[in-house]
Parts: structure tokens; sequence; C-alpha cells
């Protein structure tokens, strides 16, 4: 289901955002190690909140989604002290809270990306605590999303592990669960089209989709990493609009390669483009938003962008000139 639906003479309307990843660059806080971005405590929560929003108030954007690691929800707590403090420190700059990415069902710990770790009973219940703390959290500060990865995929050469009708019903039952935790705290959960997940061919957003409850479950497309598992972003959009309560933005140079080991975030980086220099068809992306009358949140993102602002403005500029004159004929 699109965010909101136009009835009479209003007009549709793209908001545009950025995923926090798109500041997750070593050199930019000061790490040798990519991976670090995804641990909590390598940047002081003062350090990195102040110089990322103070980036983001000059970038011509109205929202930002929190993830993983240093922009986690309980980081933003510890700076700001209070979900009205955050809000309050977005607003200062034009900013709101567009949604909340969780990963939880990636990893318990960004050390050790275990794509079982869900299927144990003890860590299902640290899932729904943690989802049902976190959706708190995203309705105190005015959304009402939630965007979550589904785990890892076995990589082709590491033998069984086969995401099949028995894995995935599994899964599904559990994911209806996450998404009835969220709504019971005024969020909805929406599945993100990921790279390397069970959630990422035509045929795994097909599946899940079918599997889960559309009261309860919805879908964020993604358009790079759609196409880089060989679909066609508009057409799986098209498909699936129903569901639809975020968008993110994204360009790819093509399809990965089939021996990519795409669960390693350093090949995401070579892969990934900023928008309108890759392969995605902006301008039937955004028309065929206009068609499904999706009204929202285009989230902007680039993996680790060395020069954030620069960067997101370019993307806006393209997307103004190429995609949203498609969506707002």
């Amino acid at each position: 289901m699109a965010e909101s639906k136009t009835t009479g003479a209003e007009q549709p309307r793209l908001r545009l955002a950025m995923d926090f990843i798109t500041m997750y660059n070593t050199e930019l806080w000061g790490l040798d190690d990519y991976s670090k971005v995804y641990y909590r405590d390598t940047v002081s929560p003062d350090v990195f909140w102040d110089k990322s929003l103070d980036i983001l108030e000059h970038a011509g954007i109205e929202g930002v989604e929190i993830t993983v690691g240093l922009s986690d929800w309980r980081n933003a707590l510890q700076r700001y002290g209070t979900v009205d403090g955050f809000v309050s420190a977005l607003g200062n700059r034009g900013l709101e809270l567009c949604s909340g990415f969780y990963n939880g069902l990636l990893f318990s710990d960004p050390r050790k990306w275990d794509r079982t770790d869900w299927m144990h009973p003890e860590r299902q219940a640290v899932i729904l605590d943690e989802i049902a703390d976190y959706a708190d959290f995203i309705r105190g500060a005015g959304a009402n999303v939630m965007v979550a990865s589904l785990p890892t995929r076995p990589l082709w050469n590491e033998g069984g592990g086969f995401v099949d009708l028995d894995y995935a019903k599994k899964l599904a039952d559990f994911i209806n669960q996450m998404g009835l935790t969220t709504r019971q705290h005024g969020v909805r959960l929406a599945l993100h089209a990921a790279s390397g997940s069970v959630f990422w061919f035509r045929r795994d957003i097909d599946l899940f989709l079918e599997l889960t409850d559309p009261v309860f479950i919805d879908f964020c497309p993604d358009t790079a990493q759609i196409l880089a598992g060989g679909s066609d972003p508009v057409a799986v959009l098209r498909d699936h609009s129903q569901r639809v309560t975020m968008t993110h933005w994204k360009d790819v140079s093509g399809p990965a390669r089939e021996q990519m080991q795409m669960n390693s975030p350093a090949l995401h980086q070579e892969m990934y483009v900023r928008v309108g220099t890759g392969a995605v068809d902006w301008a039937g992306w955004a028309g065929a938003l206009r068609d499904v009358d999706y009204s929202g949140w285009a989230i902007i993102e680039l993996d680790a962008a060395k020069d954030p602002a620069g960067e997101l403005l370019a993307a806006k500029e393209y997307m103004e000139a190429n995609a949203l004159p498609q969506y707002y004929r």
C-alpha cells in the first residue's frame, strides 16, 4: 500500500530523505576498518550526531532513516537524552525522522553475521523485545515505519542451506510475529529487498510477500538491490504496489556477479554508485510511482559517501532534472 492515496484535486508528493548508511565513510570518522561503522561505540555519539546533522542541514533533504551501528536509536538517546531532544535536534536543521532500519535478523553482534541466529527461540524473544522498544522510539519521533532486512542467503559455493519453501514458511511465520509486535506499538514493518539476502531475487520477493500477512507486513523496494539481483525494479514495484510504504532510491552499476560475496560491505561499495550514474531507469521508476499513486518518502542512499552533502545534492539535482518530472507530470 502506498503511504497515502490521492483523491480529487490532491497531487502526489515525494519527500526526499537519506538513509544514514550514506554517512558511514571511514575517513569521515577516522576509522581504519569499514566494519566498525556497525559498532555503536567506535565514534562518540556526541561527535557523530552533531557532525552528521550539521552536514545534512545543507543537503536539501527533509528526512532521515536511522540504521544499525553509529546511527542506532539508542545512540541518539545517549546524545540527546530523550526522544523529544532528538526530534528537536532534527527540527532545528529542517529535518525529521521518516523511518528506522532494523538489522536484527542479520546479526545480533556485528562481529558475527549469523544467518541462522534468528531460528533460536531465545534470539526470537530478544528480537521481539528489541523491535518493540525501537518502535516506541520511532513512533515517539513522529514516524511510523520500521524497515527490516532479512537474513543473508548461503553463498553459492558454501553448499546446503537452500532458501526453499520450508525455510521460507518458518521465516515468514516469525516475520508476521514481528509485524504484529510493531503494529501494537503504532509502527508498520516493511521488508527491505537487499542484495545477498534471502529477500533479493524476484522469486524471493514474490515468495515472502505471498507468505506474509499484508495486514502486518509491508514492502520497501530498493532500486539498486533489486536490479543487482537481476530483476526490474519498476516491474517489481508495479506488481507489489499495494504493499509499498517506503522506497529506497539507490543506483548500481548493473547485476551482481555470481562469484561476488554479496555479504561483504566492501564489495557493496564497489558496486553501488550515486543516483543517476548507474543502470537504474530513474524516469521509469518515478513514473511508475506516480502510476501506482505512491505519495511519501524517497530515501536517497549511497553506501559510505566520502562527501555526503555533495553526493546528496548531486543526486537531488539529478532527480529533479530527470526523474521527478515523470512523477509530477
